[in-house]
């Protein structure tokens, strides 16, 4: 699995929030995107980066087709016409074996 953190700031935060629900439709219709998850800081420790999405893929090798789907394609503009962006990707760690049960 793959992770993509995406933080946003925008002065138009409704505006965001209305578009960031489009992304709940893209698992299933773009291959190797496993999961989206629209979030938004509770703190006050953001720097303004208040809102934000979670995309989590199969793997590292569908990034490619990821940014060249019609989907993202359309999004992609909107998106960054509103706001400005911090993007953090990740490989998830596999998980350890567990160990048998021995008593």
């Amino acid at each position: 699995m793959y992770k993509r953190i995406v933080l946003l700031k925008s002065p138009d935060a409704p505006a965001v929030s209305a578009l960031l629900q489009e992304l709940h439709g893209f698992p299933g219709r773009v291959p190797g995107l496993v999961a989206v998850e629209v979030i938004a800081d509770s703190g006050d420790r953001s720097l303004g980066y208040d809102q934000g999405f979670i995309l989590t893929f199969s793997d590292e090798s569908v990034l490619p087709s990821w940014r060249e789907h019609p989907l993202h394609a359309g999004f992609r503009p909107r998106l960054r016409a509103l706001c400005q962006m911090l993007i953090f990707d990740y490989p998830l760690p596999s998980p350890l074996p567990q160990e048998e049960d021995r008593h």
